[in-house]
């Protein structure tokens, strides 16, 4: 017995979809060295269109995509890049009410910087969770990034009398 042809062609669509949809994702793009040029330098231009997260796990995938064993490239060499977006991806603000209640993790700067972040962002979520905190704070208590909040909160801006 034959199935429906009702049933037959959305299973086809469906099928399809998990086979080509991947694809569909990545767009390599091309990139010809040029002069003076670095893998840390392209991976620098292109990182923000890119799935990694890491700049160093851009160039491991920018490695692995080109067959490039060491860190030598080419003049003229056409890389593939891993591109996935057409814009980078900006940080937004989304306002919560007075009324919300952050339920989550405290996040070092070692774990932040790894993936195994996400790791731990699936499982908190499993328990309810909806925050991550990271510390944005060098091992003097800096921040390490440009803030446009006055340092008075820095220890290094302290005054101890």
């Amino acid at each position: 017995m034959s199935m429906p042809k009702i049933v037959c062609i959305p299973i086809i669509v469906i099928v399809s979809i998990i086979i080509f949809l991947p694809s569909v994702g990545f767009c390599d793009r091309i990139h010809k060295v040029r002069r003076g040029e670095t893998l840390a330098g392209i991976a620098n231009i292109y990182f923000p269109y890119t799935a990694a997260y890491t700049k160093d796990e851009l160039i491991r995938d920018i490695k692995e995509m080109n067959g490039i064993e060491l860190e030598h490239i080419n003049v003229g060499q056409q890389l593939r890049i891993p591109v996935i977006r057409d814009a980078p991806v900006r940080a937004r603000r989304v306002r919560k009410p007075k009324t919300f209640v952050a339920k989550g993790v405290y996040i070092n700067k070692r774990i932040a910087g790894s993936r195994q972040l996400f790791s731990i962002a699936n499982e908190i979520s499993i328990y309810g969770a909806n925050t991550i905190v990271f510390d944005a704070k060098d091992v003097w208590g800096c921040l390490s990034y440009k803030s446009s909040i006055p340092h008075r909160f820095s220890p290094s801006a302290m005054s101890f009398n």
